[in-house]
């Protein structure tokens, strides 16, 4: 397993998410509507993070997908968001 790169747990400074009105500033967006993302939604509606794009090769599943997890904007193709 490739471990170069990614903090240790141990190591790594996690107070620099302490501050919540940092975090609530910044606006996460997801590529890909599937089981992960579905998960990591989920989690989010535990922060104070704001979901605000998702993209997917169809812009149906796309907007079915902002819709149930409150995500304000959605786009059919990964290249519309970027």
């Amino acid at each position: 397993m490739v471990t170069e790169g990614i903090p240790n747990q141990r190591h790594f400074d996690w107070s620099v998410f302490a501050d919540r009105d940092q975090m609530s500033e910044l606006r996460w967006g997801f590529i890909g509507t599937g089981w992960i993302a579905d998960v990591c939604s989920n989690d989010l509606d535990l922060t104070s993070v704001n979901k605000y794009a998702v993209a997917s090769r169809s812009e149906e599943t796309a907007k079915a997908f902002a819709e149930s997890h409150g995500f304000e904007k959605y786009y059919g193709g990964y290249e519309q968001m970027l």
